[in-house]
């Protein structure tokens, strides 16, 4: 082999390397949402450990520990999604990052004060409007993220997940859109907001959509979790036009209950895309 030949075939190697090498979006896309997913289990525990603290079921010391300890592993699960996500999606990650560290950061230095006290109105509208601008983040991310794998047109079971997750993603824009109404309410006051009727539309919303066969499981818990929304809806609005120990401990209950919801349906939809990538290996 002269060297004119062997200069073309490096130069061929080169050229040709990133068309085999380069990852499946799906797949990136697909490992972005575990990493998401297992930040928000984090974030979900970290909330029950608090939740327990301020009902006095554990100590502040035992309560710091087990939240710090989720603090370090949320940061690590956040660095590898902001790898993963496409460029579109790199400003939201990271501010989702953020605004999740704050929240676990919060519990923290609440326990710090080493004495339990139930929450106030204040507070819990605080903590809400983060809930809303963490879910905003994760939204906008899912919404950049489908824009560059819908595109993949090379299997129908894939192309009919994604429209089947772009239906619920627009759901969960109402969604989005009427937490931030509650957290509004909540700051106005207003004992006359329609909360549990508009939650109870996302529903109805929600159940017009036909799922493929391979997001029916998916399907049915996102409509759990949205009739968990209409019943964390009606705990808000008792909690604005009846504020006591009762309703805000209600609001709480509920709320945890939503996120574990929330949670659920998001890893249904998360095992139901694992599946589908697998066939296609």
């Amino acid at each position: 082999m002269n060297r004119r030949q062997l200069l073309a075939g490096v130069l061929g190697t080169l050229v040709s390397a990133p068309l085999w090498s380069a990852p499946d979006p799906r797949l990136l896309d697909l490992q972005l949402e575990e990493q998401i997913s297992k930040a928000q289990k984090l974030c979900v525990e970290a909330g029950e450990t608090y939740q327990n603290w301020l009902n006095g079921r554990v100590s502040s010391h035992v309560a710091r520990a087990e939240v710090g300890s989720r603090l370090q592993k949320l940061e690590a699960f956040q660095k590898k999604a902001a790898v993963l996500a496409v460029p579109a999606s790199q400003t939201s990650v990271r501010h989702w990052a953020r605004m999740q560290k704050q929240e676990l950061q919060y519990f923290w230095s609440d326990m710090q004060k080493g004495s339990s006290a139930a929450q106030t109105q204040a507070q819990l509208q605080q903590r809400w409007q983060n809930a809303v601008g963490i879910q905003a983040d994760l939204l906008e991310t899912r919404r950049r993220q489908l824009k560059v794998v819908e595109k993949l047109r090379d299997n129908q079971q894939l192309g009919s997940y994604y429209h089947w997750r772009n239906s619920i993603l627009i759901v969960m824009q109402s969604e989005l859109a009427l937490a931030q109404e509650v957290a509004e309410a909540f700051q106005q006051q207003n004992k006359s907001a329609m909360l549990t009727r508009r939650a109870i539309s996302l529903y109805d919303q929600a159940s017009l959509i036909q799922p493929p066969p391979s997001c029916l499981a998916a399907h049915q818990l996102y409509l759990e979790r949205f009739t968990s929304l209409s019943k964390l809806c009606r705990s808000a609005q008792l909690a604005i036009t009846a504020p006591d120990a009762d309703t805000v401990a209600n609001l709480q209950d509920d709320e945890e209950a939503y996120r574990k919801k929330a949670l659920a349906s998001d890893d249904a939809s998360l095992a139901a895309l694992r599946s589908l990538l697998s066939k296609t290996r």
